[in-house]
């Protein structure tokens, strides 16, 4: 069986490390592919487009990012017939309702405020993966 892809795109260290901290616990042979900014989101959806790269199970986005801002990424991925059917979770520290709004205009499949508890937080990022790379078709 191919490993899946899934794909953070996450600036913060700490927030990074707990996501993989959760993900480990839902399963392991998940292959994560990790991109730190705005640009790097978007030379890979560019290679996905160009069929350079695997297109990724799912991609979970932070809005608060150098250089592109996850709308700006959001709004990349579901522009193409390539990529738009890739699902992207926004998950990020904003409780804006402009940016919630605006996700879900994008095309957003879901947006999830990160929980400041330790334990809150890799409980979401469990629920995330269960649901979107073990059920989710």
């Amino acid at each position: 069986m191919n490993k899946l892809n899934y794909v953070i795109v996450e600036d913060n260290r700490d927030d990074l490390e707990l996501i993989l901290d959760g993900i480990k616990k839902v399963d392991t042979s998940y292959e994560v592919t990790i991109l730190r900014d705005g640009r790097e989101a978007e030379h890979f959806v560019d290679d996905v487009m160009e069929g350079k790269q695997e297109v990724p199970k799912m991609m979970l986005l932070d809005l608060k990012l150098p250089m592109l801002s996850g709308l700006e990424i959001l709004e990349k991925v579901k522009s193409s017939e390539v990529t738009k059917s890739i699902p992207v979770v926004i998950f990020t520290s904003s409780q804006a309702q402009s940016d919630i709004t605006k996700a879900y205009e994008l095309g957003a499949n879901a947006f999830i405020v990160k929980p400041i508890d330790y334990n809150d937080f890799i409980k979401v990022i469990q629920n995330i993966g269960t649901f979107w790379l073990q059920y989710n078709e």
